[in-house]
């Protein structure tokens, strides 16, 4: 059984008065508070550009969908950059989220690197800590796209995850994402440490999401799981039509609809849940969402070549099949601006407002709005069905 750890004598050493106000404590205590919120839907959102001059309009759309749970609230900050900017403005959201759906379950991402030059102080709950890239990154490991792998197998590197955990919690966020845990750990100077500090962290985010009266969870990817640490739930790529990648392949699953729009879609494929799922515990919640790691062929980019009928489809077939699978599909509401070319996309919906050589996925936009909502009622069949 994993221990709770007191906050590290590093992270302790200065205390101090946190920078903003938290947001009061959660009611839900319960272990099952985060399948509650899966049964009322879930959705990723990533913050317009323009925000908080556009809020009305998303936070308007989240209240017509009213999900229990925004799986990921994605930030619009600079690659490997973390300050305390970061965390005022995540606090600034969910304050605003909060005051439309006060039910809602928030749940926000921790970046896997950190730029070379990086060297933040940063209030840590009650501690007033420096983190300088260097010792809490791995040298030996090559950058990724010019950023530094957090090292979480280092004293600097744990105590920078927890450090940003306790800030977000405080913020008002219960479920807790590392990104990219599985290659964190393969990219740590001690894999087998990795594991050990991820899972000390964790139960110390728990612990202190308990002290404040907040249900606290944590995902990650399965092969954090494989590697052994705690992770409530697992966030998964949909992987929908890859054709490089031989493991990818075998969830190839494109649709014929002869006559509708471009004449295809694609859905999740059953296969891709039942090897998750024989690679997971019984016990952990599987999530499929929409990733953009190969804009050439990944799902973001599936998604955007279709027409809106063929759009349409895959959301709504990729949530029943999930739905059948005891997982769940997480549909965006909005994603990645400027990532895939003009060229690729299959609506004009997909064109940036003004623009015609950037494009962006938004589901106010495309219409996507009635699917959605079908979707998240499959979702919450689900989840009310599994728990």
């Amino acid at each position: 059984m994993t221990r709770h750890r007191a906050l590290s004598p590093a992270l302790a050493a200065t205390l101090v008065s946190i920078s903003f106000s938290p947001w009061p404590a959660h009611a839900e205590t319960a272990a099952n508070a985060l399948d509650r919120a899966i049964a009322q839907g879930v959705v990723n959102w990533r913050i317009d550009p323009q925000w908080p001059a556009t809020k009305d309009g998303e936070l308007g759309l989240l209240q017509r969908l009213h999900p229990g749970l925004i799986y990921k609230i994605g930030l619009r900050t600079g690659w490997g950059q973390v300050d305390e900017k970061t965390f005022k403005s995540a606090a600034d959201i969910a304050g605003v989220v909060k005051a439309r759906l006060p039910d809602i379950m928030l749940g926000i991402g921790m970046g896997e690197t950190v730029k070379p030059d990086l060297d933040v102080t940063l209030d840590c709950e009650g501690a007033t800590r420096r983190f300088p890239a260097a010792p809490m990154t791995n040298p030996q490991r090559p950058l990724l796209s010019g950023t530094a792998w957090i090292d979480v197998s280092t004293d600097a590197g744990r105590d920078f995850y927890e450090c940003q955990g306790r800030k977000l919690i405080h913020a008002g966020y219960s479920l807790i994402n590392p990104d990219g845990g599985g290659l964190v750990i393969k990219n740590a100077a001690s894999p087998q440490k990795a594991v050990r500090n991820f899972n000390q962290v964790f139960a110390s985010l728990k612990a202190y999401g308990q002290s404040i009266g907040r249900a606290v969870f944590v995902s990650g990817d399965v092969d954090m799981l494989q590697a052994g640490v705690e992770i409530d739930a697992a966030y998964l790529p949909s992987r929908f039509y890859h054709i490089t990648i031989p493991q990818y392949k075998n969830y190839q699953n494109k649709v014929p609809r002869p006559g509708i729009g471009v004449g295809y879609s694609y859905v999740l494929s059953p296969r891709i849940i039942s090897d998750f799922r024989a690679r997971s515990p019984s016990r952990t919640r599987l999530f499929f969402y929409i990733d953009n790691w190969d804009p050439a062929q990944d799902d973001l980019r599936r998604l955007m070549e279709l027409d809106g009928a063929n759009r349409r489809f895959l959301i709504v077939e990729s949530a029943k099949t999930a739905h059948a699978g005891g997982a769940y599909f997480i549909p965006s509401l909005n994603h990645c601006d400027g990532c895939i070319a003009p060229s690729s996309i299959g609506d004009t919906c997909e064109l940036m407002p003004g623009r015609t050589d950037k494009t962006e996925y938004d589901a106010i936009r495309c219409g996507d709005e009635a699917a959605i909502k079908e979707a998240l009622d499959r979702q919450g069949a689900a989840g009310r069905a599994d728990h």
